[in-house]
């Protein structure tokens, strides 16, 4: 849900599909990075990517996709 303030969005249970960290999974795996150690840093269980119908907080998978990113200079 979005709350609109005075002209800036406020995020508010916002979330995303599981399934879109399987990205996250591929890049750590190339990169050779410790994707379990990243999940559990981020309170996120290793294996949620690949369980059906399952979500994440946006802004945790936010955060994520810049560690991962950051990780691999990219």
């Amino acid at each position: 849900m979005l709350e609109h303030t005075r002209g800036t969005r406020r995020l508010q249970d916002d979330w995303c599909r599981a399934d879109t960290l399987q990205a996250l999974e591929i890049a750590c795996k190339m990169k050779r990075l410790d994707w379990p150690a990243i999940a559990r840093h981020y309170g996120v269980r290793a294996d949620l990517p690949h369980c059906p119908a399952a979500t994440v907080d946006y802004r945790t998978a936010v955060m994520m996709f810049e560690h991962v990113a950051q990780a691999c200079n990219d």
